[in-house]
């Protein structure tokens, strides 16, 4: 049985998605300028939506530790992600749970199976 992937839609700046870029386990599908950047609540500047395939092998936990280390390089204050069924914010001045994360990525995980 191949192992699952799923999608998800992140808004971040450049050096987020070249922090996703990196990982092994994460496949840009798409890339283009946030056209909703400022609605989202980003300054102008230099913010991509990017269409993420990540590969279902890829624990979770794991996903979230890495979402939220790229966020830490970030030079935005936040990066948005957004999936079939919400979406959620991580801002660097108000962070979520591992937990809130972990479910939401989860959430985003089971849809695709």
């Amino acid at each position: 049985m191949s192992a699952q992937i799923y999608r998800l839609r992140i808004v971040g700046d450049d050096s987020f998605v070249a922090a996703l870029k990196r990982e092994p386990d994460i496949t840009i599908e798409s890339e283009s300028p946030a056209k909703d950047a400022t609605v989202l609540g980003f300054d102008l500047g230099t913010i991509a939506a990017v269409v993420a395939l990540v590969h279902g092998s890829f624990y979770v936990g794991e996903l979230g530790i890495k979402l939220l280390d790229a966020l830490s390089e970030s030079r935005a204050n936040k990066v948005v992600l957004q999936g079939p069924f919400g979406t959620l914010e991580l801002v660097k001045d108000n962070p979520v749970s591992r937990d809130e994360l972990r479910t939401f990525l989860h959430a985003a995980q089971k849809l695709s199976q």
